[in-house]
């Protein structure tokens, strides 16, 4: 009687476990919470960006809109990306069609005000703003 109760547990913790593993690996719930409208920003002041950055989070593809306040330019590029699970981890692949490459980030932060990437392969240190850590806010940000 024991083992028959234990192998029941252990099957509805298992099917318990695979559902909510299903849930989160769910493609419509990862693209709705990065979708939006996010500005690159940094709370560093020994780090100053010369423009902006904005990150418009399409369902298919990013319009990274980015100003130069130096020459007073600005321009729109467009970026394929997809986002995958691995070893537990959400990784962005941004696929730069303009400049024929690829670059991936892991997700470390995602919430409704802010996001964090940290590029595969690297590690946070001071000076890796922007090429190898990206931290994002919107609108929420700023309703504090």
């Amino acid at each position: 009687m024991k083992r028959t109760v234990f192998i029941i547990s252990l099957i509805i913790s298992l099917a318990s476990c695979s559902q909510k593993e299903l849930n989160l690996l769910d493609g419509a719930m990862k693209i709705e919470l990065l979708q939006g409208d996010w500005d690159e920003y940094y709370e560093d002041p020994s780090f100053a960006m010369d423009g902006g950055l904005t990150w418009q989070i399409g369902k298919e593809e990013i319009v990274l809109h980015s100003c130069d306040v130096l020459t007073d330019t600005s321009e729109d590029v467009h970026i394929g990306y997809d986002v995958s699970r691995q070893n537990g981890q959400y990784i962005i692949t941004l696929h730069y069609t303009k400049w024929a490459y690829d670059d991936s980030f892991q997700i470390t932060v995602l919430n409704d005000k802010e996001m964090a990437w940290q590029k595969v392969g690297t590690t946070f240190s001071a000076g890796s703003y922007s090429g190898d850590y990206k931290h994002f806010v919107n609108d929420n940000y700023w309703k504090q």
